[in-house]
């Protein structure tokens, strides 16, 4: 199964949050793919998201077709809304930006993660993101970015004027939360093979800007320095880069220790958060950090690094480390798992932390832009 992205799960999260709040402006859902496959999905899943006030659009066109046309070929025609028809306001929910006809346009940049640690992914997959986000935020009336961390990028790679940026945060599903259910968290860590004391990572996927290499050379020196017993849990989808972090592990003889569960959907997630003690999460850059948030919110004590938006999110309510520092990340970690008192205040700490964001909000203040257009 595939795991759900950030963009995914912001977009989704969005329409149902717009759809409580707002039943006086009417919205269109713009879909347009080729794929039967992709097709029935959305076939299946509209139906959620189609209100009194919603409608949707499907056109059969090849994915990147709009993107070949008008990003690649230049052409300046058909704008959006011969397809889409009138509106007053389009929204992409991320980056890929049509050309309109009198509709106002917003974008919503999630991260540059591309862009701000380029040199550890192929040169084809920088200059192909480059290529999608740049006539985005150049044809964008306003631009949505999800911490300041990312609007404080937006401003230095592409100029853009700070006015035109608005930084709205994520929120935070209500599936995620403490959950006293002991039987039904030993019966799904027994269903991904994990035993008690783990500690926790969560990752889209097992890509190299989530550090995770580190996260596994830390674990070793946490396990050869102070004898713990614990496991470490990765869950993410299994990219290509697992075969490299298993054979880490393996070099390091702690693969019996570490837990690669591959995905696991949002609907056992919540148990596997519930079941660990500690969430450590050392990605390189995130454009504003989900997983983090999603710990804090089910009572975690969180260990995060001190890189792009993870301190924006994160606040006082976690602790920071140097995303390199083994010894550093490995004393932080020992030191929340055998201190009860600050395991106690950190978890009290994430759980005000997480009530400051919400859909809700992100809505309302999404709402208000439109307007403002």
């Amino acid at each position: 199964m595939k795991a759900e992205a950030g963009i995914s799960k912001y977009t989704k999260n969005l329409i149902n949050a717009l759809s409580e709040i707002d039943k006086k402006n009417e919205y269109t859902l713009f879909f347009y793919t080729s794929s039967k496959e992709r097709r029935r999905i959305f076939s299946e899943k509209k139906c959620a998201f189609i209100k009194e006030n919603f409608r949707d659009r499907t056109l059969i066109i090849p994915q990147y077709g709009f993107e070949i046309l008008w990003n690649k070929i230049g052409l300046k025609f058909p704008p959006i809304e011969f397809f889409s028809g009138k509106a007053d306001v389009f929204h992409s929910p991320g980056y890929r930006v049509p050309l309109t006809k009198k509709a106002k346009l917003i974008t919503t940049i999630h991260d540059l993660t591309r862009l701000k640690i380029k040199e550890i992914l192929p040169r084809w997959i920088v200059e192909h993101f480059l290529s999608i986000v740049r006539p985005a935020v150049s044809r964008s009336d306003k631009i949505i970015a999800i911490s300041e961390s990312t609007k404080k990028d937006l401003v230095e790679i592409f100029n853009i004027p700070p006015e035109k940026i608005k930084v709205i945060y994520y929120g935070i599903s209500q599936n995620f939360h403490p959950i006293d259910d002991k039987e039904k968290i030993e019966e799904i860590l027994k269903k991904y093979n994990i035993s008690k004391p783990y500690l926790l990572c969560v990752a889209t996927s097992l890509g190299k800007n989530k550090n995770l290499e580190t996260l596994i050379r830390s674990f070793k020196v946490l396990k050869d320095k102070y004898k713990v017993n614990h496991k470490l849990v990765i869950a993410g989808r299994k990219s290509e880069e697992y075969e490299v972090l298993y054979k880490l592990a393996c070099d390091l003889k702690v693969e019996e220790d570490v837990i690669f569960t591959d995905y696991v959907p949002e609907d056992d997630l919540v148990y596997v958060y519930n079941g660990t003690e500690l969430f450590v999460f050392l990605s390189l850059y995130e454009g504003f950090g989900l997983p983090p948030l999603e710990a804090m919110s089910c009572g975690l004590p969180v260990i995060v690094a001190n890189t792009s938006s993870l301190p924006e999110v994160v606040g006082d309510a976690g602790i920071l480390v140097e995303p390199y520092n083994l010894e550093q990340i490995s004393e932080s970690i020992y030191k929340v798992i055998s201190d009860k008192t600050l395991k106690n205040n950190l978890i009290q700490k994430s759980l005000e932390r997480s009530k400051k964001f919400s859909w809700k909000k992100c809505a309302e203040e999404t709402l208000e832009q439109y307007k403002n257009l």
